[in-house]
């Protein structure tokens, strides 16, 4: 048996906040997470090949500007995040938040990802049986360099100052698995998780008056924790240019 971890990002390092967020979920969760997309856009009458992208969502772009009614794409995000409760043993998330601009783009990403690696290690260590892997999934159209993107992976994972050091290291996969979120639901919930995250920690907690609060309460009841509660420094990492 193994685990994934689904990786997607929140903004641009040019920006103020840049967030990657990762879910930790259990092999048969993906395919659990494709059928709990399908009920939502079956009940919310959208086509089997909508890609449901959270910026287009929640302000009525390319195919949801037909959807004129926020409270219904409100609704729909709800429908979404609420996966997450249907999934046993519950999954986690971390999330590490680049506070830019940054002016490289590759310092952002190695980071970020370096960072996010780090705390999905420890949250894997902490939950999973000492026999079961970690796949990586990322969302390809995020990251149009792959063979960068898979290298930085693999030296996090085989060679980082901390985690290559760590016992779980030899339980992750370090060669990453690109895929098109348009064909795998479970990158499409990690994108309205990370899109959630990263307005909430820029203070834009409302969207044309609409409170994102309760969006986010759903998505922090996952948050990885440390031993003693907290969130930050586990599930939420801060981090800031080195220039």
């Amino acid at each position: 048996m193994c685990w994934f971890t689904v990786i997607d990002s929140s903004g641009q390092p040019s920006d103020k906040l840049f967030v990657i967020t990762a879910l930790l979920l259990k092999e048969e969760h993906i395919l659990r997470v494709r059928r709990e997309i399908d009920r939502v856009k079956l009940k919310h009458n959208l086509g089997s090949d909508v890609e449901i992208h959270a910026k287009e969502l929640f302000h009525g772009k390319g195919f949801f500007s037909e959807i004129r009614d926020l409270d219904e794409r409100m609704t729909i995000a709800k429908d979404v995040l609420d996966i997450l409760d249907k999934l046993q043993p519950p999954p986690r998330i971390v999330t590490a938040l680049g506070i830019g601009p940054f002016i490289e783009e590759y310092e952002a990403l190695r980071t970020g990802l370096t960072y996010l690696l780090e705390r999905v290690a420890i949250a894997f260590d902490k939950f999973s049986d000492k026999n079961e892997l970690l796949v990586i999934l990322i969302d390809e159209s995020t990251y149009k360099r792959d063979k960068i993107t898979s290298l930085l992976i693999n030296n996090v994972v085989s060679k980082g100052d901390y985690a290559s050091k760590w016992p779980v290291s030899r339980r992750i996969i370090s060669r990453p698995i690109f895929m098109d979120s348009r064909r795998e639901a479970a990158i499409q919930l990690v994108d309205l998780i990370a899109y959630i995250i990263r307005r909430v920690h820029s203070n834009k907690r409302t969207i044309a008056g609409r409170d994102l609060g309760p969006l986010y309460a759903t998505v922090e009841r996952y948050l990885d924790r440390c031993r003693d509660g907290r969130i930050e420094g586990c599930g939420i990492k801060f981090f800031r240019s080195e220039k």
